[in-house]
């Protein structure tokens, strides 16, 4: 469930609503998945997943996305939520070490969220009707929009039901640039 990458060492701690597992690589900076027991059922929350700079680029994220979201599903579980972090300036930052670019790259990958009325305003005129960040990702242009104007999205979910607008952006996105676990 935490889509850790091999040779990882996972260490599991209890929290006030679960477990939190904290994953040790070499290849990363920082991981840690928290698996939660809610009203509605158990859910996972990625808390943090960063990759070394280094190492990035090399679809480790999409691999990490794709073991945790089909373990996850085969367990019932109904989503994998996390903070899609940053901004345009956050990701062009000097230091490689201080990026943030989780608010362009996992909405690619299937995280969804509504969009506020502050974001909104920050689009360009044609897409200020859209609703949810997933409509921007529809197209190369909206994709283009977002990651210029875009920004944080807090408690953006990937949707685990087969079929999903979730699974289909990752499944494309995977498949566009051949990742395969």
């Amino acid at each position: 469930l935490s889509g850790a990458p091999s040779g990882s060492t996972l260490t599991a701690s209890k929290t006030d609503c679960g477990v939190a597992l904290r994953v040790e690589n070499p290849v990363l900076m920082a991981m840690v998945r928290h698996l939660e027991w809610r009203d509605h059922g158990p859910s996972i929350r990625n808390h943090v997943f960063q990759i070394r700079p280094e190492y990035r680029r090399r679809g480790l994220g999409v691999r990490a996305l794709m073991v945790q979201a089909r373990a996850a599903q085969q367990l019932g579980f109904a989503a994998i939520e996390l903070d899609a972090t940053g901004n345009y300036q956050l990701a062009h930052a000097r230091h490689a070490h201080d990026r943030y670019f989780g608010y362009c790259v996992w909405p690619q990958l299937g995280f969804d969220a509504h969009l506020s009325p502050e974001l909104l305003r920050r689009l360009s005129a044609p897409w200020r009707a859209c609703q949810r960040v997933s409509e921007l990702m529809a197209s190369a242009e909206g994709r283009d929009e977002w990651h210029l104007h875009g920004d944080t999205l807090n408690n953006a979910k990937f949707d685990l039901a087969p079929g999903s607008v979730s699974w289909r952006f990752l499944l494309a996105y995977s498949r566009q640039r051949n990742i395969r676990i």
